[in-house]
């Protein structure tokens, strides 16, 4: 009876791990909106990493989804019945012979995915051209009575139309683009369901997968009033195979912002920095800084930072006055250019620094974003798992310097999409965690590999360096590791078993 409960539950592990790998590799395609050559670049890597599954990413179950995901389902069991009909690999029990070759290929699930896609593609294409065709037709109707904001940029993008949207709501009907929503199709979704005469600001954040994306969305909302850049980084090298063609990709913001619209640029930047003569036209400029850079139009001073993760307080000068102490809930530097842009946006919509102030002290930090949550035994941790760029690294290495009454322990995966700048950007992180950490917990990967050989070249002690198969097991082992009053960071990396820890931490 036990052996029998055993293999039952061999099976049980069997069938989950299958139909794990099935929804996952689904999962990236959706997460790569359905393009086959960034999705075939992400299976190379899920097939490298021995089809480890990253948990806590879920696929959102459009109806797209669903019609790929069953459509490849179905065409993978008719694939396996050729098999085993051409080849008679069952005369017996060809049901069984069925299951076990369609679970045998389900690593290859994703040439079905491929498949099932470049099928469905037409009807696909007409599906999106409609509904484009009705959001433009819609915007048009409005568009007099709407300011636009558009916001892009390698980072921040989210944080900056969250805080932004906040801060004007306080005297203004604001539409925003949802969560992630950020495509072509996404915006002209919300365009025809949410878009009315109601709405005075629409505030809308734009992805960009390649040369060209950012015009098509800029001409969809008939050219934004203003145009933000938070900043270029190396995120998504695989995507634009050459910086330059990252920088081309994001400019297109301030290039179709309207002759006389307002382009707000992060002076913190050297990319933004160095190439936006070359694109501005005739609008209105103002830059922020969390640096106090002399191109910035508001400058702060006297900063304090509290390490039980209350948050920083600083004073805010423009060139005029001082205006006065800022609080805020964040632990990064980076609220502060937050903070200055909300400012720069306000002014220019009418607002008073009383009515900005009051709206800025009472921004949320966004979850999993350098999100601080206070922890059993004065234990601090930092929740940064949704972080996946080198320039919110940088700026996670930098929050976590600040704890100096408390061990600082870093927890981190690596990154990805960063192409051919993988062993320059992590023995980077490496070396700066090296001068800021107490203990650094690791996955074992290819980019993990050059943090560890970062950390070692800056004198680094190995004994502090802990690696694991994966990053769920560094997950478990937490609880082993920990000591009352420590801080904890994880970078990246998020999964259902880290917010089940947490959540166990916090109880």
């Amino acid at each position: 009876m036990r052996q029998k409960i055993q293999k039952i539950n061999v099976f049980q592990k069997i069938i989950k791990k299958i139909v794990s790998i099935l929804i996952y590799e689904t999962y990236l395609l959706q997460f790569q909106d359905y393009s086959t050559d960034r999705f075939f670049a992400d299976i190379r890597f899920f097939l490298k990493n021995k089809l480890k599954v990253v948990t806590g990413k879920k696929i959102e179950w459009t109806s797209k989804a669903k019609i790929i995901f069953f459509s490849s389902i179905f065409f993978q069991l008719v694939f396996s019945f050729l098999i085993v009909h051409t080849f008679n690999l069952s005369i017996i029990f060809p049901i069984i012979a069925l299951l076990v070759l369609f679970f045998a290929l389900s690593p290859v699930f994703f040439v079905f995915l491929i498949f099932s896609t470049i099928i469905f593609f037409p009807f696909d294409f007409i599906f999106k051209k409609i509904v484009i065709l009705r959001a433009k037709n819609k915007i048009k109707k409005y568009r007099k009575n709407i300011k636009v904001i558009a916001i892009t940029g390698s980072y921040g993008k989210t944080t900056m139309k969250d805080a932004i949207s906040f801060v004007l709501s306080k005297k203004f009907n604001i539409l925003k683009t949802e969560g992630n929503k950020n495509t072509i199709l996404g915006i002209s979704q919300l365009i025809n369901k949410k878009l009315d005469e109601s709405v005075e600001i629409f505030i809308v954040e734009m992805a960009a997968y390649k040369i060209g994306d950012i015009k098509e969305l800029c001409d969809l909302v008939l050219q934004p009033d203003m145009s933000i850049l938070t900043g270029i980084n190396e995120s998504h090298l695989e995507r634009f195979k050459k910086i330059e063609n990252t920088i081309n990709a994001k400019f297109e913001i301030i290039q179709n912002c309207k002759k006389n619209g307002t382009v707000v640029l992060n002076a913190d930047n050297e990319l933004v920095v160095q190439n936006f003569r070359e694109y501005l036209k005739d609008q209105k400029i103002y830059f922020y800084s969390s640096k106090n850079n002399p191109l910035s139009n508001y400058r702060f001073k006297d900063k304090i930072f509290y390490e039980d993760g209350s948050g920083i307080y600083f004073e805010i000068n423009d060139e005029f006055e001082n205006l006065g102490q800022i609080k805020t809930p964040f632990l990064s530097n980076y609220i502060i250019g937050i903070v200055m842009s909300c400012m720069i946006v306000g002014k220019e919509f009418g607002m008073s620094f009383v009515e900005i102030k009051e709206k800025v002290e009472n921004l949320q930090q966004p979850e999993h974003r350098l999100q601080a949550i206070k922890a059993k035994n004065n234990i601090l941790i930092i929740d940064d798992s949704y972080n996946g760029n080198p320039d919110g690294v940088r700026e996670a290495i930098d929050a976590l310097s600040l704890f100096v009454k408390r061990r600082k322990i870093y927890v981190t995966p690596g990154l990805a999409e960063v192409g051919e700048k993988n062993r320059e950007l992590h023995l980077e992180i490496g070396k700066k965690l090296a001068g800021v950490a107490d203990m650094v917990i690791l996955e074992k990967n290819e980019a993990c590999k050059f943090i560890k050989e970062g950390l070692l070249q800056n004198n680094f002690l190995e004994k502090y360096i802990k690696e694991y198969d994966s990053i769920f097991e560094a997950h478990i082992d937490l609880d082993n590791i920990l000591l009352g009053g420590d801080v904890v960071l994880f970078q990246r990396g998020r999964n259902e078993f880290l917010f089940k820890w947490i959540r166990s931490m916090v109880n």
